[in-house]
């Protein structure tokens, strides 16, 4: 049984998560509620899955699950003529099998009967007593039992309810036998798993009447459109919908995109805020943080950039030539005939033979004179190439110092140029930098840039021409970002526009709503003013997103007002704020002083009851 009951089990496990809850329900009570269905079909149709509560044993008490092994029936008296001297065992030794057996009309019927009747088991006849007796009590017996492990005893009197606890226990005996094959009734004795199966299927068909009751339920036809939406673009839209679309068709037409989810999330945010200038502060604190994060990774992408690449190899071969050019000059001098070359008394010669040059020999020619008639200063022979190589050296490297400036000065500007690549970022510095920017998400994939970014730089600063193009991924992070940057700069300005709306502007937004779409005539003269000043702040309304114009359809030349989405909240925000102060009021002031109060604002407005 236990085998059978584990397979049962074990085969819900594998239904769909409603399935295995039904299975489980019906193993715990007696039948299925309203509420129980509610529930199933519930899980039916969002696919949720069956949270792994423990299955209790099929045939186990439809009550509380529990576990019940009858241990014996003693202290019998007045029923059925028994008298025994000892109690029945039922579970002798804790066995699972115990046989009662004796001679024709030693008592086993009638310990079948009283078993039967304690245990609430229906076509059970009444128990017999001793009629002979004179004035003796009732019938009455002490039957012990475990439920769920622990012993428990009750003394049963004939005329007593049965024992609920002892409600599962199934019996069969010859009574019942006859009942079931000689009643007119249509009773059948099922096994608990059986049954089980059949209160699942039936469970099966109660759950599809239920779910084709609610699909004949649906209307087939759209609702109504508000009249004022119905020459706007999405009223123009709800009227092409077809009860035949799925859902993909709806996606096409009604697209949500990330740029949509974001503009909620703004609304959302600027309509619950108690404080608009605040929140628009931080959200303009959020964007100068998130700019800072834009320019390091700007700033980092141009250092790496194409361009930037082709320069930093330029600025590479340009240090190299002119330090080998330094180290040439250095053989030169390295290998003088005479010692002392570059000291300061050598320095002195030169410099007077160099102003000797100038002043005397060579005059307005540079110095050295290396030119094709030449003669040397000292020795006054013709310059050999030799020589005219050693005058050039000991002019740039030793007097001048141009060939070791030129070299320092050209591996000074690469190396100053390698400072700039990318540089790993500190992930828990970054980390509280998008915290500030309110772009914490993004924060891996600033990161995997940054990553890559330093690769490159690692690649260029080798030399290497094979470096990976991020170009494109790179840009569009920036965009992104510049994106989100954005829109904190726009809902910082929206922030700002509902803290400057003023009184008249609220009540130009009451008015409006409580005509339902007027045109400019009807909101003039609903306001008592004239056109012109009601164009005016119509016009700026608008501007600040909380009014939109709707041509009429009767009249083209006509057009009612709107409040947008954004309007109609700021005027419930208004409302709210309206019966917030009359309750602060009520509850303040008792009824006298409201009557008082309620006259002096008549008096002040010029209100007349």
């Amino acid at each position: 049984m236990a085998d059978i009951q584990q397979e049962v089990i074990d085969w819900l496990k594998s239904q769909k998560g409603w399935q295995t809850e039904l299975g489980y329900r019906l193993m715990n009570q007696t039948s299925l509620s309203d509420d129980d269905y509610r529930e199933i079909i519930a899980m039916l149709k969002s696919d949720t899955a069956y949270d792994g509560k423990p299955f209790p044993n099929i045939g186990r008490s439809v009550q509380n699950g529990s576990q019940i092994r009858l241990k014996s029936i003693g202290q019998v008296s007045n029923i059925e003529g028994l008298a025994p001297r000892n109690p029945l065992e039922l579970d002798k030794d804790s066995q699972n099998l115990v046989v009662v057996y004796g001679d024709n009309g030693s008592g086993k019927s009638g310990y079948t009967r009283i078993i039967k009747k304690i245990c609430g088991k229906s076509g059970t006849r009444e128990l017999l007593h001793n009629i002979y007796g004179a004035k003796m009590p009732l019938g009455s017996c002490t039957i012990k039992y475990m439920l769920n492990g622990g012993e428990k005893e009750k003394n049963w009197t004939v005329g007593d309810a049965h024992i609920e606890e002892l409600r599962q226990v199934d019996i069969f005996d010859s009574d019942t036998a006859r009942t079931y094959i000689q009643s007119s009734q249509k009773t059948t004795y099922t096994p608990a798993i059986v049954y089980f199966f059949e209160a699942l299927a039936g469970s099966y068909d109660e759950v599809k009447r239920r779910l084709t009751d609610m699909k004949n339920g649906l209307s087939t036809s759209l609702p109504a459109l508000p009249a004022n939406y119905i020459s706007t673009p999405a009223g123009s839209l709800y009227k092409t919908l077809r009860s035949s679309y799925t859902e993909s068709n709806l996606s096409i037409l009604f697209p949500w995109t990330e740029k949509n989810e974001e503009e909620l999330k703004s609304l959302n945010e600027r309509l619950a805020a108690t404080d608009p200038a605040k929140l628009a502060e931080g959200k303009r604190k959020n964007k100068r943080e998130l700019d800072a994060i834009i320019n390091l990774v700007k700033s980092a992408a141009q250092a790496i950039s194409k361009d930037a690449y082709i320069e930093l190899k330029g600025l590479k071969s340009d240090a190299d030539s002119k330090r080998k050019i330094a180290d040439e000059a250095m053989q030169v001098l390295s290998g003088s005939v005479i010692d002392g070359v570059g000291s300061d008394s050598w320095k002195s010669l030169w410099n007077a033979a160099k102003e000797f040059s100038l002043r005397e020999a060579y005059k307005g020619i540079e110095f050295p004179n290396v030119s094709e008639e030449a003669r040397c200063v000292f020795c006054h022979q013709p310059l050999s190439a030799e020589a005219i190589t050693r005058f050039k050296s000991f002019n740039d490297y030793y007097i001048e110092g141009k060939v070791e400036r030129d070299a320092s000065a050209a591996e000074k500007l690469y190396a100053d140029r390698i400072a700039t690549l990318p540089k790993p970022f500190n992930q828990e510095e970054m980390e509280t930098k998008c915290i500030a920017a309110g772009i914490e998400d993004w924060l891996t994939q600033i990161m995997d840039v940054r990553t890559m970014m330093v690769n490159n730089a690692k690649l260029m600063s080798e030399g290497i021409d094979n470096i990976s193009d991020i170009s494109q991924y790179t840009s569009t992070q920036i965009s992104a970002l510049e994106a989100q940057s954005g829109r904190y700069e726009e809902d910082a300005k929206k922030l700002y526009e509902m803290q400057d709306l003023t009184a008249t502007q609220f009540n130009y937004l009451e008015v409006i709503g409580e005509l339902e779409n007027p045109t400019l005539t009807e909101l003039a003269a609903a306001m008592g003013l004239t056109k012109p000043s009601v164009t005016i702040a119509l016009d700026r309304l608008m501007v600040k997103g909380l009014v939109r114009k709707v041509r009429s359809d009767s009249d083209k030349r006509s057009s009612h007002l709107h409040l947008t989405e954004f309007g109609e909240q700021i005027n419930k925000r208004h409302d709210y704020a309206h019966d917030y102060v009359i309750e602060l009021i009520e509850r303040k002031l008792n009824e006298n002083e409201v009557k008082s109060f309620t006259l002096l604002l008549d008096k002040i407005t010029g209100h007349k009851n």
